[in-house]
């Protein structure tokens, strides 16, 4: 169950729950990007995959759903009991960077306000993979991956996360994957909403990648299915 503190790093979690991500032999990682202010069909995809991951990676715009998210958590215990332990966020170019939530009023503390930073970009480890997460926008990514790759080489990255174009992708040089999980609110390109499951050790290659597409069903639930890029 995530802590739902802030640490200095920007992760949300207990530093306990950071260093055994660290420390793991394998790790589920569920990547996120571009909500644009859909709070259902985010609430949808944590509640089916947040349980069986290690850590969500959020790539920006939409980090108000995050928040609301958090914010919901500390009324709602079924919330936080599927986030995952380790949150990362990234700050979208149509994001802010300080986002103020409520801490309910509680019979030992009375409510309080708590600010979330959505930095620009994060990098933690998991199961000893360096991670990097990035929106996009500030790398040109709608243009090709050029500055993204030298910023992710400078930083030894093994995994690299990113959105901003809304179209699912992935790609892996010399050994570091690049990975777009695409918009799950407005899709681009003919793509359907998406999001992506990232697993490793994989058992056919290095990382096991999965995308998923979103179905929109009665009564405002939303429902997932595999996709083939």
């Amino acid at each position: 169950m995530n802590s739902l503190t802030q640490l200095a790093s920007n992760l949300i979690g207990s530093q306990e729950d950071i260093l055994a991500l660290e420390e793991k032999s394998s790790a589920n990682i569920l990547v996120i990007s571009d909500t644009h202010g859909d709070y259902d069909v985010l609430c949808d995809i944590i509640e089916e995959f947040g349980h069986i991951s290690d850590a969500l990676v959020f790539c920006g715009d939409g980090v108000c759903d995050i928040c609301s998210y958090i914010q919901d958590s500390y009324v709602d215990e079924s919330l936080q009991e599927h986030l995952p332990p380790v949150v990362a966020i990234a700050k979208g170019n149509g994001d802010s960077e300080k986002n103020q939530i409520i801490k309910p009023k509680t019979n030992e503390l009375p409510a309080s306000r708590k600010i979330i930073t959505a930095p620009n970009s994060i990098s933690f480890t998991v199961a000893g993979r360096n991670i990097f997460a990035v929106h996009g926008h500030r790398f040109s990514v709608d243009y090709g991956l050029e500055n993204l790759s030298l910023a992710a080489q400078n930083l030894d990255a093994d995994l690299v996360f990113f959105g901003h174009t809304h179209r699912p992708f992935r790609y892996e040089d010399s050994g570091t994957l690049y990975l777009n999980p695409g918009s799950c609110s407005r899709p681009r390109g003919g793509n359907p909403a998406s999001f992506a499951f990232v697993s490793f050790p994989g058992m056919r290659e290095r990382y096991d990648v999965s995308f998923f597409g979103i179905r929109s069903e009665l009564f405002g639930r939303f429902s997932f299915y595999p996709i083939n890029l």
